[in-house]
């Protein structure tokens, strides 16, 4: 940010964990774990075990902790849980 703050900083959240990305092999192939730079930036990182879901939101802040999370990102914010019910809705014929 202009203040030389990370926008993390302070802030509650979540990431993929530096386990989840060895699993995958990913650290061969990204610059920087996501886990160990989030801690970095002042971000205390809530995590669940490997590939469960996981979100956490802070003010305006959502974060999930790997492509699992979506939905439960959605259902925590109220936009993404109407979301989540208007495509229910059109799934099964609902009428809202």
């Amino acid at each position: 940010m202009s203040n030389g703050q990370y926008l993390m900083q302070g802030k509650n959240g979540t990431s993929f964990t530096d386990s989840e990305e060895r699993d995958m092999k990913m650290f061969k192939v990204m610059p920087f774990l996501l886990e160990t730079e989030f801690h970095k930036g002042g971000m205390t990182i809530q995590a669940s075990e490997n590939w469960t879901p996981k979100s956490v939101i802070d003010g305006r802040l959502v974060t999930g902790q790997n492509t699992q999370s979506g939905p439960c990102c959605a259902r925590e914010h109220p936009l993404g849980c109407r979301v989540l019910e208007l495509n229910n809705a059109v799934l099964t014929g609902t009428v809202l």
